[in-house]
């Protein structure tokens, strides 16, 4: 099995073997750009450079400046989640453009997203995929920044979805004792605190630590649901010499909620009961999300041009509760019934990587190198019950009726084993033109069976992912390029779900191949960054049903084309801005059953997020900044089979002031959905439909010391 696995690996072992002998013959001086920044006391926030991230090492894993990646990459700062109070990874993601929100999993994750009109599961924390089941959704507390790269990115990051890519950084030690507590006070209960402590450990300051710490607890404008949450991340830093680091760090999130799938449509039309209105069962409890995560990574400087990086990753996560579901909608009457469902799910994850890093010249040309190894062991079992359960009136709800025992309906058992190597030249071909190749190879072996049915399937997997993207430099602050990639994930993966084909065999993988040309520009002396692109994606061999057969084939085809534009930094020192616009055109071009053209779920054809805050930084109002944002966006299809459902657009506008009652203390007020706008945000067919948040404020105080 793999029979070209072997000369692929022994290949890619020999480049990291053989950096010392390329450093050998290239004695040139060039300094290694870091990797990580660690040692220096984060940056005061007052300007807009708290919103401008010139850098990011997630589209290429190098520290590449983001005018020269030949792809839409978007770094969106803490300060913004900060502006913003979000709690958690989601609010930052409403101001880019080409993003928008997909099936949350009932409130527990996030599921899903769309990027560039195509739903992904797939996310990173700190360059390691962190998203193959239920991972709970990542707490604001210790991220540093959200890289979105949109377009294909498996070349890099392995199997995955063609529309992009999200990669959370999470924050490390820097050089001075510090603590800073935030307490936060809100609408429907909302009551959060934390803790973020940053410790000098040794005097020669090469041993840094840092702390991170959440607790959360929240009702919610929906009747009989509400929430808690606990998180907590340690991470230390040891530089153990001046060529060698090693970053250790760690996560616990438990994070126990309502299971609430939101308000129905009747005969596709929304609005006919409250916002409020819980259709489950308050008797149910909470769900249970529980994450744990364990990572390492060591950095080690062979000479000036070349560094080599070992990382490993450990995840372990667990969810069980009840939940009470909708199933069957009788719109004359207004009853629905119901299912209740009993959900035990435990997995766990081993992830390992090798890179060497490093600069050679050939002739004229400048090289930037990237050449790594990759392997992940996982494991998941799931326990599922379900049985029907009493039936509701949408209208005249009365909850308790009867308590129904779940039956055993499914049983599945998930191990899979992926190796995976890839290479990545980033070559300065002269002083205005620079190239990006690079290529991944994925073998996957998966073993996933129904333990119930007995039923089983197999499979085996390689496949290759290689991307090529131009950059001319018109002037050191203007840029050009042009990019094509390809994108592979097999169908039964971690989230697909029990599914084969007629005759019982695994499913060929998802392919994607995606186009981008754009251009992107440093403005007003570098202090605000903005990127345009043009896009053409299609996505193959897409699961579609056989209504001749009933069974699934891989037979579908999705196709999103359009145009967004994103930018983030200052408009001047005092005037911080980040914005995205997207023109979407999503569509199936190829289906069974679903009919060409029609639209793909949750994706509007045009939406806009642009957030802005004003700080005076001079003068008697020295400290004291006011500011807002507003997120609209078109109708949208709210089911994928084309039966013509739709959520209607909507705007929404949110207001920010806050105060700087000394250096070390500040106060905000967050006022969100201003005009009280009822809208829906998501939506996973009619019965299960998830409106927005009405009209609330929050208020902080942060204090540091």
């Amino acid at each position: 099995m793999f029979t070209k696995k072997p000369t692929a690996l022994v290949a890619v072992f020999g480049l990291l073997s053989g950096a010392g002998n390329a450093i050998a013959q290239d004695s040139r001086p060039t300094t290694l750009p870091a990797i990580t920044v660690e040692g220096t006391v984060p940056a005061d926030n007052a300007s807009g450079e708290a919103y401008r991230v010139p850098r990011s090492s997630s589209a290429t894993k190098t520290d590449t400046p983001l005018i020269d990646v030949p792809q839409t990459a978007i770094a969106v700062s803490k300060q913004v989640l900060q502006d913003t109070g979000g709690t958690t990874v989601e609010p930052a993601l409403d101001y880019v453009g080409g993003m928008s929100k997909g099936n949350n999993f009932g409130g527990l994750n996030l599921y899903e997203m769309n990027l560039r009109g195509l739903k992904t599961v797939n996310a990173a924390k700190n360059g390691f995929t962190a998203n193959r089941r239920y991972d709970g959704t990542a707490d604001a507390a210790n991220i540093e920044q959200v890289d979105v790269l949109l377009g294909p990115s498996a070349s890099l990051y392995g199997r995955g979805d063609p529309g992009g890519f999200v990669n959370v950084v999470t924050k490390k030690p820097f050089t001075e004792n510090s603590n800073t507590v935030q307490g936060m006070m809100g609408s429907y209960g909302l009551f959060r605190g934390t803790l973020d402590s940053n410790f000098v450990l040794s005097d020669d300051k090469s041993l840094l630590g840092r702390a991170n710490l959440a607790i959360e607890s929240r009702d919610s404008f929906r009747d009989h649901v509400s929430s808690d949450r606990q998180f907590f991340s340690p991470v230390l830093t040891w530089q153990a010499n001046s060529l060698t680091r090693l970053t250790v760090e760690a996560e616990a999130l438990k994070d126990d909620r309502v299971f609430d799938r939101g308000v129905v449509a009747v005969n596709g039309q929304l609005g006919r009961i409250p916002i409020t209105r819980f259709l489950g069962e308050p008797n149910d409890g909470k769900i249970s999300n529980d994450n744990y995560l364990a990572s390492a990574r060591l950095e080690h400087d062979v000479s000036d041009d070349w560094t080599l990086r070992a990382g490993f990753l450990s995840k372990t996560g667990s969810m069980y509760g009840f939940a009470t579901e909708p199933n069957v909608l009788n719109a004359s009457t207004g009853v629905l019934t119901r299912r209740r469902t009993l959900r035990d799910y435990n997995w766990n994850s081993n992830t390992v990587q090798f890179e060497a890093l490093g600069h050679i010249e050939t002739g004229s040309l400048k090289h930037t190198l990237l050449t790594g190894l990759e392997y992940e062991r996982a494991r998941a079992s799931e326990h599922f019950y379900r049985s029907n359960a009493s039936s509701i009136n949408i209208y005249n709800p009365v909850y308790s009726q009867s308590s129904v025992n779940p039956a055993p309906f499914s049983d599945l058992l998930d191990v899979s084993d992926s190796y995976a190597v890839y290479l990545q030249d980033q070559i300065e071909l002269s002083e205005r033109w620079q190239a990006q190749i690079g290529i991944r190879a994925d073998w996957f072996e998966q073993d996933f069976q129904d333990r119930v049915s007995r039923k089983s399937a197999p499979q085996s997997r390689e496949g290759y992912s290689p991307r090529g993207g131009l950059t001319y430099k018109v002037t050191p602050d203007l840029a050009v390029y042009g990019s094509v990639a390809k994108s592979f994930r097999p169908v039964m993966d971690s989230n697909t779900g029990f599914v084969t084909t007629s005759d019982g065999k695994p499913f060929k993988p998802e392919t994607g191949l995606g186009y981008e040309a754009g251009i992107k520009a440093d403005l007003l002396d570098r202090r605000l960054n903005v990127t345009a692109a043009l896009f053409h994606i299609t996505k193959q061999n897409v699961l579609t049903s056989d209504p001749a057969t009933g069974f699934n084939v891989a037979a579908g085809e999705v196709q999103s084309r359009g145009l967004d534009i994103n930018l983030a930094g200052s408009i001047t020192p005092e005037w911080r801005i980040i914005a995205g616009y997207a023109f979407t055109d999503a569509e199936v071009t190829k289906d069974k059953s679903i009919p060409k053209g029609a639209s793909l779920q949750n994706i509007p054809r045009h939406s806009l997020g642009l957030w802005n805050v004003y700080e005076f930084q001079t003068g008697s109002l020295k400290g004291f900044g006011f500011g807002g944002g507003v997120v609209t966006m078109d109708d949208r299809a709210g089911s994928g089979n084309g039966d013509g459902f739709t959520m209607p657009g909507f705007a929404k506008v949110d207001l920010l002031g806050f105060y700087k009652l000394t250096d070390a203390a500040k106060i905000s007020l967050n006022i969100y959905n201003l005009f009280d706008t009822e809208y829906y945000e998501r939506a996973l067919g009619p019965l299960r439909v998830v409106p927005g948040q009405p009209l609330s404020a929050m208020a902080a105080l942060t204090v540091t010391f």
